[in-house]
């Protein structure tokens, strides 16, 4: 597939006798962005030529190694075996997503990073630590489903995927079999939490955790012949596909035993990423997936996209039958969900939807370069217009807006999205880097920043890869070969990718 020959193809055509008004509303919408985004573009032509143009992409590619091996060898000497690292105080830490029972879930999550960057004896320390200790036959915390599957089942696939080694596949299989327990209810849609020794489940209901889990469930059921782990997906897809949307968008929340929603609130989330990467991942052969995600990017534009006065696209929250100014910064990631969505698709209008991934993307860069640490809170508010401090101020090494940095590296070919990578590892090491591994800072306003004592496994599964994805060549997790799930680990493209590894019985 070739995004540039779609991108090429896709052109608007209005007919006004015919348009609809709704129609209409998103053309001005859309054309209001692309003029925003032209004057963005001149604005870019501003910065530094030694920093646009000048700069060294493989000591970047190396520094970023660095980093990796800095973050990796502290949490080897201090926390091994942790789940996360506390590189204050120098131990493994304790309280984490997944409760305070340890299963290494570093080691887990930043082995395919190890493995991509050709670290090959730290690769190597991990699997033998995989395959020596890693189970959870005697876990007895309460554990997350959407991180389980995303952060500890995506690795596996991915590795499997990356390497063919047996040991990961037989791994994403414990892991997937303790989590099924969590789909026994009414709806088939599953409970957020589950106790992994007891298969005891409690009920939750956030879309943007039930709704992104098709990714890594589909690719099991290929690489394994078993059909049960995408049949407890597609159930999840039916029920949704099923429902009726207030206000044109999916709620938040759901009662997973009665099927209805509660209340209204909306944002955009995973699970509209999921649509978009689900037919991907197909091969573009997964067409149900496919209209979900038109229909759904369409009802955000509609109803969520919003430009401030002073030029900031963003999508807002919806709550209590209004738009707030307001975005996570989680939410970063949707510069690459309108780009892929416009390079992919040849529909009407999508031509557009690149200049709203430009856009936001923009917005998002813009959170970095409006705080002392030039590095971006939780949460980014608009009050009149423009970003302000909220109570959630704290950066935790995130690598959100990084995919989107990527993606319009890898799209556009502007050379303003390394030099952006470039800024933020600059931030990263002169604020978070400390003698024995990185911190988060816990107000990005203030100067000097107060560190927290922790090192998250999504800054090694995540953040740095995508940082090394930015600064290499596109064949390194090839874009047109790849999706990139919620946890940033690759896997393969049905189809396009010779590492998909379906399995296939011979039937003869």
């Amino acid at each position: 597939m070739n995004y540039f020959k779609y991108m090429r193809r896709v052109h608007l055509k209005w007919n006004t006798t015919h348009t609809t008004y709704r129609t209409r509303c998103i053309v001005i919408v859309l054309l209001t962005i692309f003029l925003l985004t032209m004057a963005l573009r001149w604005s870019m032509k501003s910065l530094p030529e030694h920093t646009v143009h000048k700069m060294d992409v493989p000591a970047m590619r190396q520094k970023v190694k660095a980093m990796m091996l800095h973050a990796w060898s502290n949490y080897h000497r201090y926390a091994w075996g942790s789940n996360e690292l506390c590189p204050i105080t120098r131990r493994g830490c304790r309280g984490s997503t997944f409760s305070t029972h340890s299963f290494g879930a570093t080691i887990i999550e930043a082995l395919d990073t190890l493995h991509i960057m050709g670290l090959k004896k730290e690769y190597q320390h991990g699997r033998d630590w995989i395959e020596a200790h890693f189970a959870l036959d005697n876990v007895s915390a309460a554990l997350p489903v959407f991180e389980l599957t995303s952060r500890l089942l995506g690795s596996m696939l991915s590795l499997y995927s990356l390497t063919g080694d047996i040991l990961y596949r037989n791994k994403a299989l414990q892991i997937a079999d303790k989590i099924m327990p969590a789909f026994d209810t009414p709806t088939g849609i599953p409970k957020s939490i589950i106790n992994l020794r007891s298969g005891h489940a409690q009920s939750s209901n956030d879309i943007s955790k039930f709704g992104a889990l098709h990714l890594e469930l589909s690719y099991l059921s290929d690489i394994t012949g078993n059909p049960v782990y995408r049949e407890r997906v597609q159930r999840i897809r039916k029920v949704l596909g099923n429902m009726t949307k207030p206000n044109g968008l999916y709620p938040n929340r759901m009662n997973i035993k009665t099927g209805k929603w509660i209340g209204g609130d909306s944002s955009i989330n995973r699970f509209h990423d999921y649509l978009l990467k689900s037919w991907l991942q197909s091969g573009n052969m997964d067409t149900e997936s496919k209209q979900l995600y038109t229909d759904a990017i369409l009802d955000i534009v509609q109803n969520l996209l919003t430009v401030s006065p002073q030029g900031d696209t963003y999508i807002s929250d919806y709550a209590n039958g209004s738009q707030k100014k307001r975005m996570d910064q989680a939410a970063c990631f949707s510069g690459a969900f309108f780009a892929f969505g416009a390079a992919y698709d040849q529909m009407k209008h999508w031509e557009k939807y690149t200049d709203i991934g430009t856009s936001i993307t923009e917005t998002c860069h813009r959170s970095y370069e409006q705080t002392p640490t030039k590095l971006a809170p939780e949460v980014l508010v608009f009050p009149n217009g423009k970003a302000a401090p909220h109570q959630r101020n704290r950066y935790m090494l995130s690598g959100d807006v990084v995919e989107s940095y990527l993606a319009m590296w890898r799209l556009t070919r502007d050379k303003r999205y390394r030099s952006l990578g470039c800024k933020l590892v600059q931030a990263i090491e002169k604020y978070c880097r400390k003698p024995h591994g990185y911190s988060g800072i816990r107000n990005v306003h203030e100067m000097p920043p107060e560190p927290v004592d922790s090192q998250p496994s999504l800054f090694l599964a995540k953040t740095l890869k995508y940082l090394f994805l930015l600064f290499s060549e596109d064949d390194v997790i090839s874009l047109y070969e790849w999706v990139l799930n919620s946890g940033g680990h690759a896997l393969p493209i049905k189809g396009e990718n010779e590492f998909y590894r379906e399995l296939v019985y011979d039937r003869s």
